[in-house]
């Protein structure tokens, strides 16, 4: 569980520090459309949260975590290979969607992990989840002045298809 809560939490921070520096430096949007792709990210990700009420319990937690590490993989790669205005804001819109049922799922598994109290399992899952959001964001930083904010960026679509692999895998309690 912890490893999935790393990847979508350091996809995460990436979006929430480096969507309006994607949008202004690669993409050269205008400044209306800037902020839309962090908008477009946040409003998915809530919607996707009230869906996952009715989803989850319809598909399961496995087929729902492991679509959302998809869903987000293809939103990043849509960004980063196709760096136009339009693509890139529904690009960083499907990566809202794909990491929103993310953590009320891991944390409900968390809470539920046997043999460990409830607060404990709650605070170890938090404690690497504000740990990947914290940190992705500044290894990407580096990642891209070695490189660039293109492959950067795009290295955070691999945490989406790495944590749809493990979410088959993981048991949640």
């Amino acid at each position: 569980m912890i490893a999935i809560s790393l990847c979508i939490n350091i996809t995460e921070g990436v979006m929430a520090d480096w969507t309006a520096v994607f949008m202004r430096e690669v993409v050269k949007a205008d400044d209306f459309f800037i902020g839309w792709a962090f908008s477009c990210y946040a409003m998915l990700m809530a919607a996707g949260r009230f869906a996952g009420d009715a989803l989850i319990p319809k598909y399961g937690t496995k087929r729902i975590l492991g679509a959302g590490g998809i869903t987000a993989a293809a939103g990043i790669l849509l960004a980063v290979l196709f760096p136009q205005t339009l693509p890139s804001i529904a690009g960083f819109g499907l990566v809202g969607a794909g990491v929103s049922c993310g953590a009320p799922i891991l944390y409900g598994g968390a809470a539920r992990l046997p043999n460990m109290a409830k607060g404990a399992g709650l605070a170890t899952m938090n404690t690497f989840s504000i740990a990947g959001f914290l940190v992705g964001p500044a290894i990407i930083g580096f990642i891209s002045k070695a490189v660039n904010l293109s492959f950067a960026i795009g290295l955070v679509a691999i945490l989406g298809l790495l944590w749809s692999f493990l979410a088959r895998k993981v048991n949640l309690y």
